[in-house]
């Protein structure tokens, strides 16, 4: 009794099985059912979509298989190695139990462009999960649980051009330069990752999405042409060695958090200005920036009302640059009564060092009342005129060392700048004379000269 029963139950297995080619007979094909089917390969298959299913089995028979849907999985969904598929050019999975992809499951789909595994509570990558993928363009890895990444998981997608990992819990994401090729150029996709709030890459993005993410720290070496950041929290922008496709006040146009930005040894598109506005006449707006540092840009001029100029900005670096007599000259506000405080009131520490300075305006608008550290070390100064200090009355540290000047006014120095404490005069071209003299008064009046590696001329 028992055997007619195994009998009767194997039979009907038997002849439960289809072959996948009648169910489907076309190329593109939507079962309805996740039933058993032969080994029978299907070759005229190339379109796939698949819902409720338990596995990938089926791709075993589909060698022709092109493009790859699978939806809405049964709770006991598993993917293994998928089986090779050359022609294989996209899969998309979406809502399926995935908590692990392990490293060799697409190791035999080599010439897939695009990735999409959306809404699959994904938590763990291995280092060589997409390895294999050395032609994959477009990784969307958005709305899952991942929290890190390993740190070469990207290291042979060279082509790759979108990276979307929106909305998923990562709290420290840092993409470094030696994974991508040079010519790799990849919009990246972090929106709505609100645990996210240190971001460091070294790659060339066309576009930075950063919509109501949590990112406050953003350091980029690499180029950037566009951040999208609506709604987003940045305060501390590090951007080194950056080329921009834009101009800076376009690319970070309208951060409102921003308090401490730097744009250092960056280069820009021969099209566009370094400060040129939106051409659709869009406002920037940095009212919140307090700490601005342009170093090492090669800048011969700065706008005056250059809307990174702030109200609340205290510090300004514009140091290794290229700025002449002329390019300060350009920042006068002519609007402004003498009368009136600098034009810059609010700024305490500046550095104009390892320019092309020659002399200093008569009126600086940069020397405000609440200077306190001027540096204006390696420039070409033969002369500087105490008058540019008028306005600087709580300046505590001059650095002027590493210029051309033969004299130094020490006498107003004592008398006009009665808060200044020290003052850095080596390297210069002073005659052993004068310098003795001028060493000797400032000691007797409590004001330091610093003396470390001074040129004197005998």
């Amino acid at each position: 009794m028992i055997t007619l029963f195994v009998l009767l139950v194997m039979a009907a297995s038997v002849l439960g099985n289809q072959d996948f080619e009648e169910v489907c007979p076309f190329e593109a094909c939507w079962p309805k059912n996740t039933s058993i089917y032969t080994d029978k390969p299907a070759p005229k298959i190339k379109l796939l979509v698949w819902r409720h299913a338990s596995d990938l089995e089926v791709t075993k028979v589909t060698p022709n298989l092109e493009h790859l849907y699978v939806f809405n999985c049964s709770s006991d969904f598993k993917i293994d190695v998928l089986p090779p598929m050359t022609k294989l050019n996209m899969i998309n999975i979406t809502n399926c139990p995935i908590s692990e992809l392990e490293q060799h499951v697409f190791e035999n789909v080599i010439n897939l462009e695009k990735l999409a595994l959306a809404g699959n509570f994904i938590e763990k990558l291995s280092n060589e999960t997409f390895h294999k993928l050395s032609n994959v363009k477009y990784l969307y890895l958005q709305h899952n649980l991942i929290k890190d990444l390993p740190e070469d998981i990207f290291l042979m997608n060279s082509k790759l051009q979108v990276l979307s990992l929106r909305g998923n819990p990562l709290k420290i994401l840092t993409l470094d330069f030696p994974i991508w090729t040079f010519l790799t150029i990849i919009k990246l996709d972090v929106s709505d990752c609100k645990e996210l709030t240190d971001l460091r890459l070294s790659i060339r993005v066309s576009d930075l999405y950063l919509r109501n993410s949590g990112v406050e720290r953003l350091a980029i070496t690499g180029s950037v042409s566009e951040i999208h950041h609506e709604n987003s929290k940045v305060t501390f922008a590090w951007i080194n060695g950056t080329y921009f496709h834009r101009s800076f006040v376009q690319v970070l146009c309208d951060m409102p958090s921003l308090d401490y930005l730097v744009l250092w040894n960056c280069t820009k598109s021969s099209d566009y200005s370094y400060f040129e506005m939106d051409e659709n006449g869009k406002k920037c707006n940095f009212p919140n920036l307090q700490s601005l540092h342009l170093m090492g840009n090669k800048l011969n001029y700065i706008p005056r009302r250059l809307p990174l100029f702030g109200p609340n900005l205290t510090t300004l670096d514009i140091s290794h640059n290229k700025l002449e007599y002329d390019s300060l000259e350009l920042l006068f506000d002519l609007d402004t009564p003498k009368e009136e405080e600098g034009n810059f009131p609010n700024i305490r520490f500046l550095a104009m060092g390892h320019n092309l300075l020659k002399k200093l305006p008569r009126m600086c608008p940069l020397f405000g009342p609440n200077l306190t550290i001027l540096d204006l070390s390696h420039n070409l100064l033969e002369s500087v005129s105490m008058e540019s200090f008028d306005k600087a009355q709580n300046l505590e540290s001059l650095y002027l060392h590493g210029n051309r000047l033969t004299s130094f006014d020490y006498l107003y120095v004592c008398d006009g700048l009665k808060n200044l404490k020290w003052v850095v005069l080596q390297n210069n071209l002073f005659n052993a004379t004068f310098y003795g003299n001028m060493s000797k008064f400032l000691d007797d009046n409590k004001q330091r000269l610093i003396e470390m590696n001074k040129r004197i001329l005998i």
